[in-house]
């Protein structure tokens, strides 16, 4: 026997050299699937039940506060209190008229559970109903407000009404009607003036202004007739531009969208209009701006000569998109070559492009005028011939847009 009273030989049994047992899955994929399935309709199943409980006992709560009495109690018509209810044929608001008069089904969805309610139903005692709300839910509303969002998110996605209604299915016991999702949608809509109103809670230190075309559908005069027989307006495609500010914080990486402004076009009076209502909503030098970038828009430029942002707020035109530019203009004229497409052929024209998108990158290092100028002029020089049109273009702007004019 050895050492310690393990019998010779079996120093081996001991934990640390017992070898590692590997679990297998005693399921298949398709066996998982449904056990998965038949726990998830029971979880639902028993928390339906739970909060239906839950949400009556709210509900019975709420008619206990209104009319100030427990159920069962008869009320004094005599006391001529006031409560949040109106019966609908005397119009009284005494609670001490109003009583019990049985319930009526309501469902609420939850978070992936519908639930059926017994609502409870106020009468008066001249014989009209009374019209009350509960706190639980507003009146005609069917679903929570987090599925609401999930709607809204759907359709700011660019999904049709009909694949967000499929898409929140699970989530509601089945799709919704189109028609109920665009009006969340429209109700959604009703508060952007509000949004866009007042004065900022966060005023950035850049704003960079940019304008993104859209397609919108308008309604138009003239009608036809669907397959239905229904006379409907016919719709049409309008293009349209969103200017949007957008607020940035370099020190913490943050972007966010400060307000916008739709225009039939990217003109002087869409930007002045945006930048006015800004500056009107405290976004100026005195509440911490510094910076305004942009692309090579003029009309944005024009409109800042007109709104006075406070002293020391610089324009600055945004570099990257002038080096996109510049590659995708090498790209092309090295097209248009006839070498075979081959694979150096690829990796040289990739390797002429990066060269190029480079160089251009390098003039607008630094802060000196001068220097940036004659660095321009060297890259002109050197490039002209493989890109005249973009490199006149580019070389008659890029003093305005090195780094700004400050006002």
């Amino acid at each position: 026997m050895a050492e310690g009273g393990l019998p010779d030989g079996e120093e081996g049994s001991t934990s640390r050299g017992r070898g590692k047992h590997k679990k297998q899955d005693r399921l298949s994929r398709t066996e998982r699937r449904a056990r998965e399935q038949e726990c998830r309709e029971a979880w639902v199943e028993r928390w339906t039940a739970a909060a239906q409980v839950f949400l009556e006992a709210l509900l019975n709560e709420d008619v206990d506060r209104l009319l100030g009495r427990p159920a069962g109690k008869w009320g004094d018509r005599d006391e001529r209190v006031e409560v949040g209810a109106e019966c609908n044929k005397c119009h009284r608001k005494w609670r001490g008229w109003f009583r019990r008069n049985g319930t009526y089904p309501r469902s609420l969805t939850i978070d992936g559970m519908v639930i059926g309610l017994d609502a409870l139903r106020l009468r008066c005692h001249c014989g009209g109903v009374v019209d009350f709300s509960f706190t639980v839910f507003a009146p005609y509303e069917r679903i929570s407000a987090k599925l609401g969002e999930r709607l809204r998110e759907g359709v700011a996605l660019g999904l049709t009404l009909r694949q967000v209604g499929e898409m929140t299915a699970p989530a509601n016991g089945g799709p919704l009607a189109k028609s109920t999702i665009n009006q969340r949608v429209r109700d959604a809509a009703k508060l952007v003036s509000a949004f866009r109103q007042g004065q900022l809670e966060q005023v950035p230190p850049v704003v960079r202004g940019d304008g993104l075309w859209v397609n919108l559908m308008v309604v138009t005069e003239e009608t036809y007739t669907n397959k239905r027989g229904q006379a409907r307006k016919r719709m049409r495609r309008q293009r349209i531009v969103l200017l949007v500010a957008l607020g940035v914080d370099p020190k913490r990486g943050e972007w966010w969208v400060v307000d916008w402004e739709r225009a039939a076009q990217e003109d002087q009076a869409g930007w002045e209009r945006l930048l006015e209502r800004l500056r009107q909503r405290g976004v100026t030098a005195e509440q911490g701006l510094r910076l305004i970038m942009s692309d090579r828009s003029e009309r944005l430029a024009a409109a800042l000569g007109l709104v006075d942002l406070g002293p020391g707020v610089k324009h600055q035109r945004r570099v990257f998109p002038k080096l996109k530019n510049i590659g995708k203009a090498v790209k092309g004229v090295l097209a248009e070559g006839q070498a075979p497409n081959s694979k150096e052929a690829r990796e040289a024209k990739r390797q002429r492009r990066e060269e190029v998108v480079n160089e251009a990158a390098a003039i607008y290092q630094g802060t000196d005028r001068a220097k940036i100028e004659e660095r321009r002029d060297a890259f002109v020089g050197e490039v002209a011939g493989e890109l005249p049109w973009l490199l006149s273009l580019w070389y008659d702007e890029t003093a305005g847009r090195l780094h700004g004019t400050g006002r």
